[in-house]
């Protein structure tokens, strides 16, 4: 399926400058970076978020 997918992206592109093909990938790997970086630091709020909750709702201290 990959392997399709990649063949079919390099087949559409045979005709882009090496310019051009840097730039979309820079762009493709800037997109796949920042969501993976965005979901680790969602489910690290969420772990915080919970804890807090968890000693708001049990009376402990926070700090």
């Amino acid at each position: 399926m990959i392997k399709r997918l990649f063949q079919r992206i390099i087949a559409y592109n045979e005709n882009f400058t090496v310019r051009a093909r840097l730039i979309t990938v820079t762009i493709a790997g800037l997109a796949v970076t920042m969501a993976i970086w965005g979901f680790i630091q969602l489910t690290a709020l969420d772990g915080i978020l919970v804890e807090q909750q968890v000693k708001r709702l049990t009376g402990a201290k926070i700090g």
